[in-house]
């Protein structure tokens, strides 16, 4: 399971990296004349994190990531009085997995609950 869900966040990583990748040399030349190179960037990096997000939505709504779908894994809540909304799952996916990845995620490497499980109060599983 362990390799699983580090297979499913290498997906995720590497679809995040190539929307940011194609977007940005698409569309850097054309917003930088119009609109100069910074706000030319920020409007090219909205675009990106908006379409990542419009991708990733299907797969949300059924408590999954692009990843996780691949792998047949699925987020629950642990907490049976909060049961799992979208909000608990972006807050999961967002500030517990990208904004802290890298330390938060380090005890999924060994087989233990990540920082993102406990925080949110959930777990993954394969369906």
């Amino acid at each position: 399971m362990t390799f699983l869900r580090i297979c499913a966040q290498l997906i995720d990583i590497i679809f995040s990296i190539v929307v940011f990748v194609i977007s940005f040399i698409l569309m850097v030349n054309p917003m930088s004349q119009y609109l100069g190179h910074l706000l030319g960037g920020f409007v090219v990096l909205a675009f990106s994190l908006s379409l990542i997000f419009i991708f990733q939505l299907p797969f949300l709504t059924q408590y999954q990531t692009i990843g996780k779908a691949f792998f047949k894994l699925k987020v629950e809540s642990t907490d049976k009085q909060r049961p799992l909304t979208m909000s608990i799952l972006l807050q999961r996916e967002i500030f517990c997995k990208l904004a802290s990845c890298y330390i938060i995620c380090i005890p999924v490497l060994f087989g233990k609950i990540g920082g993102q499980d406990i925080i949110s109060k959930t777990v993954v599983i394969h369906k």
